[in-house]
């Protein structure tokens, strides 16, 4: 669990790196964030940006990549603009209202 949370960290520091003033929130969800994860269950990560034309997902989906293969741990990684993951909760679309619900927000924007 503590390597898990130090990766993660590593993630957002990379987010801020890439993709500096775009990350809006990063979201652990699924059952890492509720707490009944096996050994061989992924991470889940939602990262809400301003705008996703704006940010380097290439640099950003390499770094998972690389994290992945270095620890074993798969990290299922989600990038969507915030203001249609806002539009997906109000339709009440399942996956939004699971994050809602579940989620663990590992970092937000001030």
């Amino acid at each position: 669990m503590r390597r898990q949370r130090e990766i993660l960290e590593g993630l957002v520091r990379h987010l801020e790196q890439v993709c500096p003033g775009q990350v809006r929130a990063v979201i652990l969800y699924g059952s890492r964030a509720r707490g009944d994860a096996r050994q061989d269950s992924d991470v889940d990560v939602l990262v809400l940006v301003r705008d996703r034309r704006r940010i380097d997902r290439d640099r950003i989906y390499e770094y998972v990549l690389d994290a992945t293969l270095e620890n074993g741990l798969d990290i299922s990684l989600s990038i969507y603009d915030a203001d249609d993951f806002e539009r997906l909760v109000a339709l009440r679309a399942p996956f939004a209202l699971n994050v809602v619900r579940e989620g663990e927000t590992l970092w937000r924007a001030s």
